[in-house]
């Protein structure tokens, strides 16, 4: 056997190593099944990320799914995202809002006008309309008495005098007498005309006129009730039964006696700060009746006060009065717009007239001409350093800043000659656009 080994050809192929071939490929009708994808994002959350590797273990779902699931919620994210946003932007446009405050400009004018004012100017340019409100009211104070002091004081009232005499009007002199049937005498302080009659239809209509009479003597005598009276100066005249009065009121106040004494001083005194609380409070009333764009100057104003208190009283004991007084203020009142207007047209001409304002009309000197605040009318002058400023047209400025590109608007404000400087305030301060209603951008103009 070793002599087969040792006489056995060797070949080279025996030496070289026989190259190792792959076993043969098996073939199946099924289809060959691939190796499950590894997922290169591991999907895990505190509550389900366990459970989903179970079910990727079992089979049950697949990791491609999963991936496709988890890019279609990252695109509903990043979608809602996207539509918050636009909603806000949105909502702050809507709600946002524009502050501008605008500084126009001036010119000073020494100004020296004459003007005219009338309750009945209607339409016409040379007089002003002009409109009077009126107030009143009553104060009072204490006021210690003085002592006693003997006290004569005539009685008074007041009646109405009848012309059923004449068509024409009759005069009757100061001091004129009317008697009562019992021969009381009262006379009138001033001299008064009464109007003379008139027919309505076939009726006589006597002329007749209201006056406040005196008793011809002091004494509780002379308070007396509502009666008659005739005129003695016309006895044995035709006027004697045409001419004839009546009472409208009592007459009251007449006594002789003594009575609690108010020391003269004390009394003015008191009536002075009486009337000054009047003018504060009448005034103070009437500018809160008057209209925000309506002007009151005092100077046209006009006072009266009357007493509403009886000092003396007869046989009364008493250590302090009361003293009360009646104020009624009638004030003339003008639009400020029509002031302007007047004073614009004075120097800057009628064109110009509605385009300018005056800063500073409540300064200007204002001098009483004449006036009646019964018709009312008043004449009057003002003078004095006056600030005129040209007015902005607001609705068009709006406009043109709305229409205007975001970084444009300074371009709009050059373009308005009339305005001399603007700052604008952003609401939000970092938003940039202007509102598209006009409503939502505030005008400020500032006169410093």
């Amino acid at each position: 056997m070793d002599e087969k080994r040792n006489n056995r050809k060797i070949i080279m192929s025996d030496i070289i190593r026989k190259e190792r071939k792959p076993p043969p490929a098996v073939f199946s009708d099924a289809r060959e099944k691939k190796a499950p994808l590894k997922s290169k994002r591991k999907f895990f959350d505190r509550k389900s990320g366990a459970f989903l590797k179970k079910l990727e273990k079992a089979g049950k779902i697949r990791p491609q799914n999963l991936l496709k699931q988890r890019s279609l919620k990252t695109y509903v994210r990043i979608a809602a995202v996207g539509v918050a946003i636009l909603a806000f932007f949105l909502l702050v446009n809507v709600f946002s809002g524009v502050l501008i405050r605008i500084m126009p400009q001036e010119q000073f004018i020494e100004a020296d006008a004459l003007l005219k004012a009338s309750g009945k100017a209607e339409n016409n340019p040379a007089v002003l309309p002009l409109e009077v409100l009126r107030a009143e009211e009553s104060k009072s104070k204490m006021l210690k008495a003085a002592g006693i002091e003997k006290i004569e004081k005539k009685a008074s009232g007041k009646l109405k005098i009848f012309n059923a005499f004449s068509s024409q009007s009759q005069m009757l002199v100061a001091a004129t007498r009317f008697e009562t049937a019992d021969g009381k005498i009262y006379r009138i302080s001033d001299s008064v005309k009464v109007p003379g009659s008139s027919l309505e239809g076939n009726n006589l209509v006597p002329g007749s006129v209201s006056v406040v009479v005196f008793a011809d003597q002091a004494g509780e005598r002379y308070n007396i009730g509502l009666t008659d009276f005739t005129i003695p100066g016309f006895k044995g005249s035709s006027k004697y039964e045409k001419f004839y009065a009546r009472s409208e009121t009592e007459m009251t106040g007449g006594f002789v006696g003594e009575a609690p004494a108010v020391n003269q001083e004390d009394l003015q005194k008191a009536e002075d700060e009486i009337r000054t609380e009047l003018k504060n409070s009448l005034l103070s009333s009437v500018r809160q009746k008057m209209p925000k764009d309506f002007l009151l100057y005092e100077e046209a104003a006009d006072w009266t006060f009357s007493q509403e208190t009886n000092l003396s009283k007869p046989n009364e004991k008493t250590k302090e009065f009361e003293i009360k007084l009646k104020g009624v203020l009638e004030a003339p009142l003008m639009k400020r717009f029509d002031l302007e207007t007047a004073l614009a047209s004075a120097y800057f001409g009628k064109d110009n007239a509605a385009k300018l304002g005056v800063a500073n009309l409540e300064d200007l000197a204002f001098n009483v001409i004449s006036k009646n605040l019964k018709e009312p009318s008043l004449r009057f002058g003002l003078k004095g350093k006056t600030r005129f400023f040209w007015k902005i047209d607001e609705e068009i400025l709006k406009r043109d800043l709305i229409a205007a590109r975001p970084a444009g608007y300074k371009k709009v404000f050059e373009n308005h000659s009339v305005i001399k400087k603007a700052e604008v305030v952003f609401r939000p301060s970092w938003w940039r656009i202007f509102p598209k209603k006009t409503s939502r951008i505030k005008i400020e103009i500032k006169l410093d």
